[in-house]
């Protein structure tokens, strides 16, 4: 009898353990007060916020009088474990509208929940506090953050972002750099778009497909087709930090990619979205990124000298680039945009700014393409910088 029992304790340990995901009602606004009094959250009880609920919803369709679009909604609910973790409520979304490129970030909605004397409380962030700002001639953002936020606070956020780039549908994250409770992906698309698709990371996940009967109207005509449901869903998706050595970690993070590949309409001429890495390069120099690179040294005086003070191509850069770092703080954020004027006003920016104010101090730099292919070219002429053997003047 002993040893029956035994066997039992022993085959109990070796089960997997059940999920601990808090089940909570995903609907906006319907925020328990679980949530709220929720002191610690046992699978990582380090963490400073801690994601409830997220989903994206990403559609390919075709829109009546207007033609292929992508639509996006994102949703998602977070709760402030400590102090750090504030900076979490707050958001910036860059989109384009330029030439036949039409990008829009609508439908924002923002909600801060906290218990006071034993009730709810809400603080609905007003449109006034949602603010759009052009970033360069091609590229806008919105930003806006969370009001009334504190340790304890339950915080949701909304958003559509759509975009007539149907082609650009890359790659979508279900894992973050924070511990996620329920994380949920849904990919809606008509029979017509033909997609590669990929799977990345390790952790666990269920995935369900459903197909609908959908329609498009064209004048008086009408189109009917199938409508293809991807659902992807996963709960107590860990954090995935920073590891030291890693120069990649978003390629270890659970994420679906769908590569639109082909748009097949019976009737109509086939369109095919597949890119090379060559494209990629020449869309870096056709949006203008590059100009800010290529532009006019902001303290040509400075890096003529910091790089007359040493001797050898990897020591000039070397000073341009400390010189560079002297001025301006890295906010430990990565970018392809930069903004090196502001970056220089507020002592700070992203990794772009920081590349592009060196690039314009070095009168020989480039953009090193990646993967091993050669660099984007573009016809702007360096105005001044540190040369790579030898002083440099600035006209």
């Amino acid at each position: 009898m002993k040893k029956a029992i035994i066997a039992l304790v022993l085959a109990a340990l070796c089960l997997p353990a059940a999920a601990q995901y808090m089940k909570i009602n995903p609907k906006f606004g319907e925020v328990s007060e679980q949530e709220l009094m929720m002191d610690t959250y046992p699978p990582d009880t380090s963490a400073a916020v801690v994601v409830l609920y997220q989903k994206q919803v990403a559609e390919a369709s075709i829109d009546s009088g207007v033609g292929l679009m992508r639509h996006e909604t994102f949703t998602t609910r977070f709760r402030v474990m400590k102090e750090s973790g504030k900076s979490y409520a707050e958001y910036k979304i860059r989109y384009r509208d330029y030439g036949d490129i039409e990008e829009m970030v609508t439908d924002i909605k923002v909600v801060t929940w906290n218990m006071e004397n034993g009730k709810k409380v809400k603080t609905v962030l007003p449109k006034k506090m949602i603010f759009r700002e052009k970033v360069s001639e091609r590229y806008w953002s919105v930003a806006f953050a969370a009001e009334n936020v504190r340790v304890g606070s339950v915080v949701e956020v909304t958003f559509k972002f759509s975009s007539n780039r149907v082609g650009e549908f890359g790659t979508m994250y279900m894992q973050s750099s924070v511990p996620i409770n329920i994380s949920e992906l849904e990919v809606i698309y008509a029979e017509c778009f033909i997609f590669n698709k990929m799977q990345q990371g390790y952790e666990p996940f269920t995935h369900s497909h459903e197909v609908t009967n959908g329609y498009a109207s064209f004048g008086q005509s009408r189109l009917d087709f199938n409508i293809n449901n991807d659902r992807f869903r996963a709960v107590d998706v860990p954090a995935m930090r920073p590891e030291p050595f890693s120069y990649y970690p978003d390629q270890y993070r659970l994420a679906m990619d769908y590569e639109l590949r082909q748009f097949h309409l019976v009737g109509a001429t086939d369109q095919y979205f597949s890119t090379t890495w060559h494209d990629v390069d020449q869309s870096i120099v056709n949006d203008g990124i590059l100009k800010e690179f290529h532009a006019k040294c902001p303290f040509k005086d400075e890096a003529v000298a910091a790089a007359s003070s040493v001797e050898g191509e990897a020591a000039q850069i070397a000073a341009v680039r400390d010189l560079v770092r002297s001025k301006i703080k890295w906010n430990k954020r990565i970018s392809i945009y930069p903004q090196p004027k502001k970056a220089l006003k507020e002592g700070e920016g992203d990794s772009a700014d920081i590349n592009a104010l060196v690039s314009s101090a070095l009168i020989n730099a480039i953009i090193l393409s990646k993967r091993g292919n050669a660099a984007p070219r573009s016809t702007v002429d360096i105005k001044c910088g540190a040369t790579s053997a030898r002083s440099a003047s600035c006209s």
